[in-house]
């Protein structure tokens, strides 16, 4: 109705001889004209709507990209959502693939605007340093905990705790006098941070370490060390760690036994660092095994996803439910699509459980000759039935991978990964699947480069949104670290 008069008044005043629009005779008022019309044009071509979309569960909020100074390898591996609502992602930058790299990490808040930051880190050699894992704590803080190399090329855990202002609350290195690997991190419910990896690593030698740091001030609280029955134990690594809501951690990896063959390998730590358990996994096929990924199960005990070889280029998923006490369950072997046909390798990189207990595993196979590479994920039920298996491989579409996995209450599946298009290069991917198997909608994003794209991490968000992190390819340098939010 004000429209329809509005409109009106304007034709009857310039139908009449003589007559002065308002608008004509204020200078100030054009000026203000032009500028809303500016403005509605701006809110206009940046909404969803002018992309040829609604705003909409899998469309994007905001993507942006960072370039690290020296304009070589940047990349987002881990993210968070932090209590205060604001999102963090830990990689790397300025990565020449030699002798230098910093640890990144990257503050957004809900906007992705105002409030935002990025931190890089450069170790006291001012060498090498990678960021292993991420977590935060009650009070929003962020702890990257990662690895840095000194001028000796000693290779030393480094956690670097930062407030939600960007400010390094403490920062400790870690190690002994050999090489130290951090690999995986949790915090508790304090803000006590856990961290798994190697240590004292040598070409015949390498231990297991899992280190609890104090909150407060980053130092050691205790240690435990786990040593393989092998004679040269130097293959032996933890890959993957979990905590329970008593506090117990859940580790699990690879160990060679006596006999120089790679176990599986499952530990319980209690909250003090003692040692409740050891569960030593050997696949049917008796040949490597190895405990890739992790998650403690809310009545105590944990699900283990096992990369089982089974010949020289095929390997098979083996799922394991251990009870609290390290009893066995259950344990389910897996197939990949292609089984009867050709036999490949299966490489699992998520798994979550949901409100009702059901498992949910992602990742991707591929043939050994990598002709036919496909995304997957499965849901279980708490006993290990197969409820159902999908694969990522539509028409149009060459091959793809799924990287990370983020499962709700209620049993929807998100993942994120890429794919490649017959005719072109990697596409940065998500893609959201109900709970019963059916795929709600798919994204892709091919930065202008044209180039490889990757996502590599996922979390939930707030109620209805996605934060995800990975690698774009930029046309003037090397990778650039992403970071983006979509609607769920």
């Amino acid at each position: 109705m004000l429209r329809r008069d509005t409109a009106e008044g304007a034709a009857s005043c310039t139908a009449q001889a003589g007559c002065v629009h308002p608008w004509a005779a204020s200078p100030w008022l054009r000026a203000l004209a032009f500028a809303l019309v500016v403005l509605a044009l701006l809110v206009l071509l940046t909404a969803p709507a002018a992309r040829g979309a609604a705003a909409g569960p899998g469309d994007s909020l905001w993507i942006h990209w960072l370039d690290g100074t020296d304009h070589t390898l940047d990349a987002a591996y881990h993210v968070a959502e932090a209590p205060d609502g604001s999102l963090y992602a830990a990689g790397v930058t300025n990565d020449d693939w030699n002798a230098a790299a910093d640890i990144l990490l990257v503050r957004k808040t809900p906007s992705g605007g105002a409030g935002s930051w990025s931190r890089v880190w450069d170790g006291p050699a001012l060498n090498a340093d990678w960021a292993a894992d991420l977590v935060v704590d009650g009070s929003s803080n962020a702890i990257v905990a990662g690895q840095s190399l000194s001028v000796a090329k000693q290779q030393d855990w480094v956690l670097v705790k930062y407030s939600p202002a960007g400010t390094i609350l403490w920062e400790t290195l870690w190690g002994g006098v050999g090489v130290d690997v951090a690999i995986a991190a949790v915090a508790d419910k304090a803000g006590n941070v856990y961290v798994c990896g190697t240590a004292d690593g040598s070409s015949t030698s390498s231990d297991w370490s899992v280190v609890k740091f104090r909150a407060k001030n980053g130092t050691v609280a205790w240690a435990y060390t786990y040593a393989g029955p092998a004679a040269d134990t130097s293959g032996d690594m933890p890959l993957a760690m979990d905590i329970d809501a008593a506090g117990n951690l859940y580790v699990s990896g690879t160990s060679d036994n006596k006999l120089g063959v790679r176990d599986a390998v499952v530990l319980k730590i209690s909250p003090s660092g003692t040692r409740l358990w050891a569960r030593r996994i050997d696949g049917p096929s008796h040949l490597e095994d190895e405990g890739g990924t992790i998650v403690a199960a809310p009545a105590g005990g944990a699900y283990v996803a096992v990369s089982s070889w089974t010949g020289t280029a095929t390997n098979r998923l083996l799922l394991v439910r251990l009870t609290a006490s390290g009893r066995y369950a259950w344990a389910s072997k897996w197939k990949a699509w292609d089984d009867t046909k050709v036999a490949g390798i299966t490489s699992t990189e998520g798994l979550a459980l949901d409100g009702d207990g059901d498992l949910y595993v992602a990742g991707y196979s591929f043939d050994p000759n990598v002709t036919d590479q496909r995304g997957f994920v499965q849901k279980r039920s708490p006993g290990g039935s197969l409820r159902w298996v999908r694969y990522y491989r539509p028409a149009g579409v060459e091959y793809s991978a799924f990287f990370a996995l983020a499962v709700s209450s209620a049993g929807r599946v998100w993942v994120a990964g890429n794919a490649k298009p017959t005719s072109g290069t990697d596409d940065w991917l998500l893609a959201r699947y109900e709970t019963n198997g059916t795929r709600a909608w798919v994204s892709t994003y091919d930065t202008p480069s044209h180039l490889a794209d990757r996502a590599m991490a996922l979390t939930l968000c707030g109620t209805k949104s996605l934060f995800a992190a990975g690698v774009t390819e930029g046309t003037t340098s090397y990778d650039d670290a992403a970071t983006a939010k979509y609607l769920r």
